[in-house]
């Protein structure tokens, strides 16, 4: 049997020209697209649920496309996180 993971809360300093993107973000981060193949990986985010998500916050219109620049760069990180953390368990 397995111990169950340890989950440790810790500050971070998010500027305040990038809280709208971690706001959104948070709301957001378990909403993956995957690829079924002979190992699942996940491919990116579900675009429509981030839409969804900023139609909710009320974000305008044209603030979107660079809330979804930021979004995009926080996705790449995380799917390299995801993809070396799979690694190290093979």
């Amino acid at each position: 049997m397995q111990a169950a993971p340890v989950r440790r809360e810790t500050d971070v300093l998010v500027y305040e020209h990038n809280w709208l993107a971690f706001a959104v973000w948070c709301d957001v981060w378990n909403q993956w697209r995957w690829c079924s193949g002979m190992v699942p990986m996940r491919a990116g985010l579900d675009w429509g649920q981030v839409e969804a998500v900023m139609r909710l916050r009320g974000v305008p219109r044209r603030e979107r496309c660079g809330l979804m620049k930021a979004l995009r760069i926080m996705e790449n990180e995380a799917l390299g996180v995801m993809a070396a953390q799979a690694r190290r368990r093979v």
